[in-house]
């Protein structure tokens, strides 16, 4: 699958947007592209970049040497940043300013700088950058590509056309990991959490989701011995200290609960014995519903600001309340 049955098939708005400015003439100067990591924001921006540097007025696929130099960044006329390696700093941002201060080198005429995971950027670069977003030189384009929009000076997102990547289906995620090898558990469980193309074998071995399986299963099979296996065995099995991935572990946990209590609802069985045991023994469709509202609230609390064991007890607690009402019921 190219890069534009790709586009088209799981981001086409996206597509739509920017085959229909490109092939009308109205390309705009700068862009910003937001959405979940994995969602093909940068396989847009690189087919934007190639089309725009061989200037035929139209969108296609190219494969050729230019094509070569833009995926390698090696094109003259292109510079790509990218925020996820490092963080932007103003340096880095004057200097684009300073290379596309000259006419076009290679193209003759276009020139285009892209930055993935712009809101890893320092102040001053987003001051820099916004200064050239303010008086944009002539054939000059720009592509911000972000995850988390709320991090951006709006000033910046103000002079940009957005254009938002949305997550893709669990279920085209699920056949990537399986292509990447992954056994059916782990492509499921790892899918269900993270709705996007990623190296899915990486994060089978991260103790992280591993934790968080295990967390999984063992509220599955006994919910009210649940926080004595966490602050015992489990925390002795899984040392895990960092908060950013005491951070991780709470959340897969908690979106973990809230696929599983859909699946409940559904009743559908996904091909994972244990798994499907437990959903085939479950009748009540309204306490499921509920958990999956506090499998939500609870995951929005998985930051660094609060006390993720107490996000986890407060957690716990609630679905034995939905539990115990279901009995009195």
């Amino acid at each position: 699958m190219n890069k534009i049955e790709l586009l088209q098939t799981y981001q086409n708005q996206a597509y739509q947007v920017m085959q229909s400015a490109f092939c009308n003439g109205e390309l705009s100067h700068a862009y910003l592209f937001y959405g979940n990591q994995g969602a093909y924001k940068n396989e847009m921006a690189t087919l934007f970049a190639e089309n725009l540097f061989h200037d035929m007025h139209q969108f296609c696929v190219y494969d050729d040497d230019i094509s070569r130099r833009i995926q390698e960044h090696t094109y003259l006329d292109y510079i790509y940043l990218d925020g996820s390696a490092q963080t932007i700093t103003k340096d880095a941002v004057d200097e684009i300013q300073f290379q596309f201060s000259s006419t076009a080198k290679e193209s003759g005429k276009n020139k285009l700088y892209v930055i993935n995971m712009f809101e890893n950027a320092t102040i001053g670069a987003m001051n820099s950058l916004l200064k050239f977003l303010e008086e944009p030189a002539t054939d000059t384009y720009a592509i911000l590509i972000a995850e988390n929009i709320e991090r951006i000076l709006p000033t910046i997102v103000s002079r940009c056309i957005l254009v938002p990547f949305h997550p893709l289906a669990k279920q085209h995620c699920f056949s990537i990991a399986l292509q990447q090898g992954l056994d059916k558990e782990d492509a499921y469980l790892l899918s269900s959490i993270f709705q996007k193309d990623i190296e899915y074998p990486q994060m089978v071995g991260k103790m992280t989701y591993q934790k968080a399986k295990a967390m999984l299963q063992s509220w599955m099979n006994d919910p009210y011995m649940f926080l004595v296996r966490y602050h015992g065995e489990l925390k002795a099995s899984y040392p895990i200290e960092d908060k950013s991935d005491t951070q991780e572990v709470c959340a897969m946990f908690f979106e973990m609960i809230k696929q599983l209590a859909m699946d409940c609802v559904k009743q559908e069985k996904v091909g994972i014995s244990w798994y499907d045991e437990y959903i085939q023994e479950q009748d009540e469709q309204s306490k499921w519903i509920k958990m999956i509202e506090i499998a939500v609230n609870q995951k929005d609390k998985c930051n660094k600001t609060n006390d993720l064991n107490l996000v986890i007890e407060q957690g716990i607690f609630a679905f034995e309340n939905i539990n115990l009402e279901g009995r009195k019921i």
